[in-house]
């Protein structure tokens, strides 16, 4: 197989007495530092419950930006109707 343009700078880096990059990266000697873990069943209910609150966060506090009286009627506001 061919080396990639990468491979082959890096070569020419190590062959001119330049520091190998390989070097300086971390080996974990097996050891896999990011452990995954299936959710709960309280984790995933709570994950549902708490779906889309940031986004809809007005709905949900009772923060409404209307106020509502009721039906503008003649009698309710203490007007006389003329009976027909």
């Amino acid at each position: 197989m061919s080396r990639t343009q990468a491979q082959k700078v890096r070569q020419r880096q190590v062959r001119e007495g330049k520091a190998d990059p390989a070097a300086f990266r971390m080996t974990w000697n097996g050891m896999n530092p990011v452990t995954k873990k299936t959710p709960t069943r309280h984790e995933r209910a709570s994950k549902q419950l708490h779906k889309h609150h940031a986004r809809n966060w007005n709905q949900h506090h009772g923060d409404d930006s209307f106020l509502h009286y009721g039906p503008l009627v003649p009698s309710a506001m203490g007007i006389p109707c003329s009976a027909a």
